[in-house]
């Protein structure tokens, strides 16, 4: 939870932060990467060690920070992740063009006040892009009933609602819409996925 006086509100998550995630995503060995730049600062290692591991780091650093930043910036889908700053009027929507400027420090917006985004929308932003990433996204139904059902959560938190209340040719429309990698969508692969869903909130309503 980010303390009030650092500009970032309770239920935000600051750009360097929400950084780490991006880099977790775009990165495959991340977690190596990491732990080579971990080992680095001890001085068993060897003056090359450390610059090789030093270099391999940063390039991946700056790929995932350029990725970030183009999302930031060009992203006009109804679900793009919006940043804010917090000032004593209000909170402000930071414009998409702040993205198209070379960062000062990769990783890290330093502006005044600190650039955030809203927890909620940020991890549900991810989770998106983590299906989209993921090797099964062409794997058929079973990797696309995953990204329908977190549309389904994000739309209709209370279960979907039946074909005559919810026609399903127009939710259909909507998932493309969403998220166009889902296309050819067929009817089974959408309802099995609304099935699937819906059963999961009837058991969680049991417990």
């Amino acid at each position: 939870m980010a303390a009030p006086k650092s500009g970032i509100p309770a239920d935000g998550i600051a750009f360097d932060t929400a950084f780490t995630h991006v880099f977790e995503l775009v990165c495959p060995n991340a977690a190596e990467l990491n732990a080579a730049m971990s080992d680095a600062k001890y001085p068993y290692q060897s003056e090359l060690k450390q610059k090789h591991s030093s270099e391999r780091w940063e390039a991946a650093q700056r790929k995932a920070d350029q990725w970030f930043r183009d999302q930031l910036a060009y992203d006009q889908s109804p679900d793009r992740l919006i940043a804010y700053q917090r000032f004593p009027d209000g909170d402000e929507q930071v414009d998409p063009r702040h993205w198209m400027n070379p960062p000062l420090i990769i990783g890290l917006a330093d502006e005044k006040p600190p650039i955030f985004f809203r927890q909620d929308e940020f991890n549900r932003w991810l989770d998106r892009h983590r299906f989209q990433a993921s090797p099964r996204r062409a794997s058929g139904k079973q990797g696309k009933q995953p990204r329908i059902k977190i549309y389904l959560r994000e739309k209709f938190a209370d279960g979907v609602p039946d074909p005559a209340h919810c026609p399903r040719d127009a939710l259909r429309a909507d998932l493309l819409k969403w998220d166009k990698t889902l296309d050819p969508l067929d009817p089974k692969t959408l309802k099995a996925a609304i099935d699937e869903y819906n059963a999961e909130i009837a058991s969680d309503r049991k417990r």
